[in-house]
C-alpha cells in the first residue's frame, strides 16, 4: 500500500496476476453480497420486527444518535451493518439480537451445495 494524500492506494507493482485477481475477485463478491436475496431477507425480517415493536424510524435514529436517513440507507440496503452496528440497532428497539438472527436464518432459502470447480 502506498498512502497519497492520505489515501491508501494498492501498489499493484508488488502483487502477482494471482493476488491480484484474488483481490478482484473478493471485491466482486462483497458487492454482489448487498443484493443476494439472503440480504434481502434479512433487511425485511430487521424492518418487519421494528415496526412490530412500535418504533418509527426517526425514533430509532434518534435512540442511536445518528439521521433517519442512516436507517432509510440501512433498510433499503444502501448501507451495509456490521455485526456491532447490529447488535445496537436492535437492542435499541428493544429486540433480542440472537433471536432476530435465528428468524433471519429461517428465512433463508435452502441452497443447493455447488459443485466444486477444478
Amino acid at each position: 500500500m502506498v498512502e497519497k494524500n492520505n489515501i491508501r492506494i494498492l501498489d499493484i507493482r508488488k502483487y502477482d496476476l494471482w493476488t491480484l485477481r484474488s483481490i478482484h475477485n473478493w471485491s466482486v463478491e462483497m458487492l454482489k453480497a448487498t443484493f443476494r436475496e439472503e440480504y434481502r431477507r434479512f433487511r425485511e425480517v430487521l424492518i418487519a420486527e421494528r415496526k412490530k415493536a412500535r418504533v418509527r424510524q426517526e425514533d430509532l435514529a434518534r435512540a442511536l444518535g445518528v439521521s433517519q436517513s442512516i436507517i432509510s440507507n440501512i433498510e433499503t440496503g444502501e448501507r451495509r451493518l456490521d455485526v456491532v452496528e447490529f447488535i445496537f440497532l436492535v437492542r435499541a428497539f428493544g429486540a433480542d439480537p440472537a433471536a432476530l438472527i435465528a428468524r433471519v436464518e429461517q428465512a433463508f432459502p435452502t441452497r443447493r451445495r455447488r459443485k466444486k470447480r477444478r
